[in-house]
């Protein structure tokens, strides 16, 4: 009886360092595996951020308009970095224009200019224009908060 309880109690070691070996190797295996095979990109997956275009539709130096919650913003890729300002004018609410040889925003009605961070740079206007965040994902860009 004393050889059977000491039978098992090997048998149950033998098995706690074999569960071990397996856990310690997938610890081992999994970094590296990873890097290997990525995950595919997913797309941002937020109420906040909304789709706003195929990253081809945003060449360098163009300007994309689109709407989010109601109001009008421009999505504007300068140099392959994109952002996504208020598209109406701080202070007449007028339509801002993308000059990209200026890489200036404009507004038509008082000849107001912003920067792409929204910060005023000639005009009337006092007040900055909102911005967005702006992400690529999977294709697609994305603005929101």
């Amino acid at each position: 009886m004393h050889q059977d309880n000491a039978e098992r109690t090997y048998r149950n070691i033998d098995y706690l360092i074999g569960i071990s070996v397996l856990i310690l190797t997938g610890i081992l295996i999994f970094p590296p595996l990873s890097i290997l095979w990525p995950r595919a990109h997913q797309p941002i997956v937020s109420s906040l951020m909304v789709p706003v275009a195929d990253e081809e539709d945003l060449l360098p130096g163009s300007s994309l308009p689109f709407v989010y919650r109601g109001q009008r913003y421009l999505a504007v890729n300068v140099r392959e970095q994109l952002f996504a300002l208020s598209a109406a004018c701080s202070e007449t609410g007028g339509l801002i224009q993308w000059d990209e040889p200026k890489r200036l925003l404009v507004c038509p009605s008082n000849g107001g200019t912003y920067d792409v961070h929204g910060n005023v740079v000639s005009g009337l206007s006092s007040k900055p224009l909102e911005t967005l965040n702006i992400r690529v994902a999977g294709g697609k860009i994305y603005a929101g908060r």
